[in-house]
């Protein structure tokens, strides 16, 4: 996520570094990466897939877990703001399927996506660069949480990752 986060900042207009110090961190990052690769490939390579899948997703579409994957970014936006149950763990028990597009749940999903989106391009327009950065900064967070297009799949799934 660094790399990732370096860039914004300089797609947002903080001063860049030298071309040699980015050529640098470049190939630091991508050392960094191979090594990262080979180690879960040694550790993970004898894994076939995912035995413990989350009960709310046995059997269940692709489409209804991307649909609740979509609702619990309403979960997650209630806990960036008023964070009262927030807990290090989470139960596989917690989720509960949204089959619809209908379902207030994944609507509420979305109208916070759209709030976000919306915060991100108010903040661009008004030159806070800042704020666009630290908006931007809780997509980048939850990039790690979105697995084969499933948001927050950490909360949905365990197993070694």
């Amino acid at each position: 996520m660094a790399p990732a986060l370096a860039a914004l900042a300089w797609l947002l207009g903080v001063t860049r570094p030298p071309r040699r110090t980015i050529v640098a961190l470049t190939a630091a990052w991508a050392v960094a990466g191979g090594a990262y690769a080979v180690a879960r490939w040694a550790v993970l390579h004898t894994h076939t897939g995912f035995a413990d899948i989350a009960p709310v997703f046995q059997g269940a579409d692709g489409l209804s877990v991307r649909l609740t994957a979509a609702a619990a970014l309403a979960d997650v936006a209630r806990l960036l703001v008023f964070p009262l149950t927030l807990r290090v763990d989470y139960s596989l028990q917690e989720r509960t399927l949204v089959s619809s597009v209908l379902d207030t749940r994944l609507l509420a999903g979305v109208l916070c996506t759209a709030i976000w989106a919306a915060l991100v391009a108010v903040a661009w327009r008004r030159g806070r660069r800042v704020e666009a950065y630290g908006l931007v900064w809780i997509a980048v967070a939850l990039l790690p949480c979105f697995r084969s297009g499933c948001a927050w799949i950490t909360r949905c799934r365990s197993g070694p990752w």
